[in-house]
């Protein structure tokens, strides 16, 4: 249950991050339509993921109706906006396109898929360990940071962007390879860390390049 007194901090930091999504839009904007590289610029691109970030830490404070409406709000604000791109440009516009500085377009669409996943976290769970795919899944919750790193010299260097294949084809490749190179160095390190005798090193070199 969650009482008044949190329902009201749990509005507060809702219309706050709301607030500093549609500053973000603007910054992104104003960003976009410059050249400038600095430091500060590169920070504030980040400002949309770090509201994001704030929004998860306060995830399981918030009740199930307030989840309901963040929901609704995200498919909705999607919606009307890949509608809008779409009859601009006479085609569906890729989410991506608004990645970098991260856009209101991408966001909407971030969030609708994270917290639709979230809500049904449970159903899915049961879903997977039925199917036999949840310690894949656990593997890769467990090592994202690490599966994001490889992903990023994988797809510039090793799988090319014209590859003549779906973007389903594509997404799934550099999966496999990324989280094949996250496998090789967890088990190196774990195995590692097994024969160290200082066992405070030992924990520390497997938050650091485990997860």
């Amino acid at each position: 249950m969650v009482n008044v007194g949190e329902k009201r901090s749990n509005v507060a930091l809702f219309i706050s991050i709301v607030l500093g999504l549609i500053i973000n839009e603007f910054i992104a904007i104003f960003i976009h339509s410059t050249d400038n590289e600095s430091l500060v610029v590169m920070l504030v691109m980040n400002l949309g993921y770090f509201l994001v970030f704030i929004l998860g830490v306060g995830m399981k404070k918030i009740s199930i109706s307030q989840l309901n409406v963040i929901i609704i709000l995200a498919i909705t604000s999607y919606g009307i906006i890949a509608t809008y791109l779409y009859i601009q440009n006479s085609h569906y516009v890729q989410t991506n396109d608004y990645k970098y500085p991260p856009r209101f377009y991408y966001l909407s669409y971030a969030l609708m898929i994270i917290l639709l996943l979230y809500k049904y976290k449970d159903i899915l769970l049961k879903i997977s360990q039925k199917i036999h795919v949840f310690k894949c899944f656990r593997f890769i919750g467990s090592h994202t940071i690490w599966i994001y790193f490889y992903h990023i010299p994988i797809v510039e260097y090793l799988v090319p962007r014209n590859l003549p294949a779906s973007w389903i084809y594509r997404y799934m490749l550099v999966l496999a390879i990324a989280g094949f190179f996250t496998y090789i160095q967890s088990y190196v390190v774990n195995s590692l860390a097994e024969k160290l005798k200082n066992k405070k090193i030992s924990y520390y070199l497997k938050v650091l390049l485990v997860g």
